[in-house]
């Protein structure tokens, strides 16, 4: 558990369970990910993807919402959603 003032968030791993492994993206069904508000997408993505690294995905408009979001990789494989509210 990991606290900051009000804000507790639960890190679980499971070494053993009764269903099968899901291959790690953001995309499947019961996939865990990550998502955190970025105050501009577009920059981040920029950032990002001039890096190399974490393989980033195309930001989209989630269901036309004014929510935009992409997704990278961390260390492990896990999908990190970067996400933008709209204003």
């Amino acid at each position: 558990m990991l606290q900051l003032g009000d804000f507790t968030l639960q890190l679980v791993q499971y070494h053993a369970a009764g269903g099968v492994p899901l291959p790690l993206a953001h995309h499947n069904v019961g996939s865990p990910h990550l998502s955190i508000e970025v105050d501009d997408v577009d920059a981040r993505h920029r950032r990002i993807s001039a890096s190399g690294v974490h393989n980033p995905t195309p930001i989209v408009d989630i269901m036309r919402t004014g929510i935009r979001s992409f997704y990278v990789d961390d260390p492990d494989g896990v999908p990190v959603e970067l996400l933008q509210m709209p204003s």
